[in-house]
């Protein structure tokens, strides 16, 4: 025994105890009871008051909710081909569940995903022992209650809680499909709510200064002085006649009458002074920073890229392209069984819909596609929405590409045709047609060509 056994971490297989309680109300309790968060107490419904939050969250939740999910398997050659048949397809694109669509369940996962970091919906299968899915229902993340619990001081598993008006529920939390934003246990996240509360305290403050400055700034604010003292009741009666009078818009240009010595002088506020519009700008400018979206899609002056082609393709490859991640990988890990996983079964986003192009610009790639020998005619048709007859031959249009030259030999290759030529004579040494694939199915050269009736003549 050394003198340090006593110091030995000591095993403890059975060894459970609670880490944290956490609510998505602006509160969190650890382990040692302290309370964090009270003062970040700022909620959903606050922060939807906000113009910019509101078109940030509509534009983000509505893009990603019109894209369709799509099941995908890997076949023998390595490529990804999506597998048409699957009912969990339908509940993913068509109805979740009984009261809402695909789309719904999209976008509100999308919601919570963004605001709350996290996200979690209850998987209803046919039986306890049957792996085929009913429905899925979204729960409201701000009703959420979860309780992690740490096992051996670093193994983690949680207990999600659900506190509506109906009642309390609970799961265990990896029966159910949680998607997570910005997440360092793997069962919670992180949303803008708290990485962002501050910007969103500030915003909600300016809206709320700027509502008050209309409400009572209609008149310029204003000091009245009395030649005598006046005491606590007349000072408040004429406080609320002033008020009745000539505060607020409605009241806006009447005539001020003074009486028993009052003098009127106006204190005015100089918005500019005040730098209100700067301030609302830079405050806008955050927002589209904290949902990672281009400013210019939620403020039409602020257009960075100046081409609304670059400010699409930054919305999809660095604020939408994230999410879409997050959210197939634990579609992947919930709702396929292992064995698919095995075979490379996985979900995933078909972002199409949002990569449309003007007229010119769609037909302009597919013709480069067919030129290229990379789609066939009747695909290209298909893809314009032409209508395609029935009996019109499909074919893939090829060109006969680059020649080889042997500077040695002065012999031209076509490796295309397989045709070999004499570049100084013109003589054709070699010719080879070639199938409908491009393999060379046959090939002759001059010398073993049959003698023309017309040479037999000449001899």
């Amino acid at each position: 025994m050394g003198l340090f056994d006593s110091f030995r971490r000591k095993k403890q297989d059975d060894s459970i105890q609670m880490a944290e309680s956490i609510s998505f109300n602006g509160q969190a309790t650890t382990l040692g009871g302290a309370l964090w968060g009270t003062d970040k107490n700022i909620t959903e419904d606050e922060i939807l008051e906000i113009p910019a939050v509101q078109s940030s969250l509509e534009l983000i939740t509505s893009s990603i909710a019109q894209l369709p999910i799509k099941l995908y398997k890997r076949n023998s050659m390595g490529d990804y081909e999506e597998v048409t048949d699957d009912y969990r397809s339908e509940l993913l694109n068509k109805e979740a569940n009984e009261n809402i669509t695909g789309y719904d369940f999209k976008k509100k996962i999308t919601k919570d995903i963004l605001l709350y970091g996290t996200s979690k919906t209850v998987i209803e299968k046919e039986s306890k022992t049957s792996n085929t899915i009913r429905a899925l229902y979204p729960l409201d993340t701000k009703d959420l209650m979860i309780q992690i619990y740490l096992q051996n001081g670093y193994k983690r598993f949680a207990k999600t809680i659900l506190m509506s008006k109906a009642g309390t529920y609970e799961w265990a939390d990896e029966e159910l499909l949680s998607v997570l934003k910005s997440t360092d246990n793997g069962i919670t996240g992180d949303g803008i709510l708290n990485e962002n509360y501050k910007l969103l305290k500030l915003a909600t403050s300016q809206n709320e200064y700027q509502t008050k400055l209309m409400e009572n700034g209609a008149m310029p604010t204003s000091v009245l002085e009395a030649d005598s003292k006046m005491n606590d009741e007349q000072v408040m009666r004429l406080k609320r006649a002033w008020e009745e009078l000539y505060n607020g818009a409605k009241n806006a240009g009447k005539t001020i009458i003074l009486e028993s010595g009052l003098k009127y002088k106006q204190a005015s506020i100089d918005p500019d002074k005040l730098q209100l519009t700067e301030g609302k700008k830079d405050v806008i400018s955050d927002i589209a920073r904290a949902f990672n979206i281009p400013e210019s899609m939620i403020n039409s002056s602020a257009n960075k890229y100046n081409s609304n082609e670059q400010n699409n393709l930054y919305f999809l490859q660095y604020t939408l392209s994230p999410l879409m991640v997050a959210i197939e990988a634990s579609l992947t890990k919930s709702l396929l069984l292992e064995s698919e996983k095995a075979e490379d079964y996985e979900f995933r986003f078909d972002p199409s819909a949002l990569l449309k192009a003007t007229t010119k610009e769609q037909t302009d790639s597919v013709n480069a596609k067919v030129k290229g020998g990379l789609m066939s005619n009747v695909q290209g048709k298909r893809a314009l929405g032409i209508p395609v007859d029935p009996n019109e031959q499909e074919f893939y249009q090829y060109t006969t590409g680059q020649v080889l030259f042997d500077p040695k030999t002065h012999v031209i290759l076509n490796p295309n045709t397989g045709m070999t030529i004499d570049s100084v004579t013109g003589e054709i040494l070699q010719e080879g047609v070639r199938s409908s694939m491009g393999n060379v199915s046959h090939e002759t050269t001059v010398n073993d060509k049959e003698p023309s009736e017309d040479v037999e003549d000449d001899k």
